[in-house]
């Protein structure tokens, strides 16, 4: 029951996160290679970036309770 608690609210700490817009965040550094015309690609993917954030955090804890699952069983 833990797991299954803790895989929610690390899923809901996810959502929240990829699906907030707060204020962008500068650099202080200047970047090692600048590539000109590629600065609002950037923010175009953010749909598909906050999809991989939680698709990847779902696996993440699948796979857990897949390990323990096969302990359990030998």
């Amino acid at each position: 029951i833990a797991k299954v608690i803790g895989t929610i609210i690390s899923l809901a700490g996810v959502l929240i996160m990829t699906l907030y817009k707060g204020p962008v965040m500068r650099n202080l550094w200047h970047p090692l290679i600048h590539i000109p015309g590629k600065s609002a690609a950037i923010n175009e993917d953010w749909l598909k970036g906050s999809i991989l954030t939680v698709s990847s955090c779902v696996t993440w804890s699948l796979w857990y309770i897949m390990q323990v699952f096969t302990l359990t069983q030998s």
